[in-house]
């Protein structure tokens, strides 16, 4: 198969299904920029969730995109639109962390009516697959390669890993507007902090946020902004509430591009493993990344930034998948002290 798809004129649709967060998607750009290239006359479409697509809309890589979303009546829709179209070859983007997700990927290709199925085949999990790109779960090369890699065997080569973000300016001159409203003049130090996480395993524990708040704002004067999505509501306020600074909430007060354009004014930004510490890492702003359970093989921020710190403790039991953890033992070396100090060496 991988001779025929060398030739560009076999190819005139193809469709990409990355069903990841924003990190996912981010960590892909490299390798699209690498496809389009190479397929430079055919139609390439995009599968993803709501999240991603502020962050994809006005890439040159990417020429249409389809919404996932896990609604009945948005899922029947999404069926009617794969099987209205025809598309020459599928390519799964993510890894098939178990088999119901294998499952609903095969459904997805079915519908999609792609003659050739490449992506990866994570645990052989991977049966619907006619091209399959082993790999196990737990990573043993960063995600930038495993994009690199899917796309390998189609003919297509790529080693340039910048990850060509931009803020665009109404961007700009909302966040502008946001922090003045805050009193955060354009001389003012300003240190963001990103709490959340997809499940609680990912969380420096929040006492510990708040220390850290308080050591940084006995050293200066900072401004200190903290940001998350809708989720993440409750552990915001918490934080707000624990702390004894004052500290301003950007919670579920930005779209993705204004959390771009918040991200590039910090002057550092400290983040637990999660999509703003790769949107952070991309922006070139100085990070500080707190890794606990998290797979560092796969995502770590350094590959991309070197303006970046992390600070990860390796226990035996990590990288694990667990949304809880009675010990998280993984997180018990991470000092607020330690991550202060940090902090105001970037600075």
């Amino acid at each position: 198969m991988g001779n025929k798809l060398k030739k560009i004129t076999d190819i005139n649709s193809i469709l990409l299904v990355n069903l990841g967060g924003i990190g996912d998607i981010l960590l892909s750009i490299p390798a699209l920029r690498a496809l389009r290239g190479f397929y430079k006359k055919s139609t390439i479409t995009l599968l993803t969730t709501p999240r991603s697509v502020d962050l994809m809309k006005d890439y040159p890589y990417i020429d249409k995109i389809i919404l996932f979303n896990p609604g009945l009546w948005q899922k029947l829709k999404l069926v009617f639109i794969l099987s209205r179209l025809h598309f020459d070859l599928a390519i799964n983007m993510r890894s098939l962390t178990s088999y119901l997700s294998s499952l609903k990927m095969a459904s997805l290709f079915l519908l999609a009516g792609a003659t050739y199925r490449v992506g990866r085949d994570t645990n052989a999990r991977g049966f619907f697959l006619n091209e399959k790109i082993p790999e196990d779960d737990i990573a043993q090369m960063h995600d930038i390669d495993y994009y690199f890699e899917i796309f390998k065997v189609l003919g297509v080569e790529g080693e340039g890993r910048n990850i060509d973000l931009k803020v665009n300016h109404e961007d700009a001159k909302f966040i502008d507007r946001f922090l003045l409203d805050n009193d955060v003049g354009q001389n003012d130090i300003l240190i963001g902090i990103n709490p959340g996480g997809t499940w609680p395993t990912r969380r420096w524990p929040i006492e510990n946020f708040v220390k850290l708040i308080e050591l940084l704002r006995k050293e200066k004067d900072f401004k200190i902004i903290i940001t998350g999505g809708k989720k993440e509501l409750d552990l915001a306020i918490k934080l707000v509430s624990l702390s004894k600074v004052g500290i301003i909430n950007a919670t579920n007060k930005t779209n993705v591009g204004q959390l771009m354009a918040l991200i590039k004014r910090c002057n550092v930004f400290i983040s637990n493993d999660a999509g703003p510490m790769h949107l952070a890492a991309a922006l070139a702003t100085p990070l500080i990344a707190l890794f606990g359970p998290g797979d560092i093989t796969r995502y770590d921020p350094r590959r991309i930034s070197e303006k970046a710190v992390v600070f990860y403790n390796k226990v035996d039991c990590a990288p694990c998948f667990k949304v809880r953890c009675s010990s998280m033992n993984c997180f018990s070396s991470l000092r607020p002290e330690e991550i202060s100090k940090a902090a105001l060496k970037l600075v």
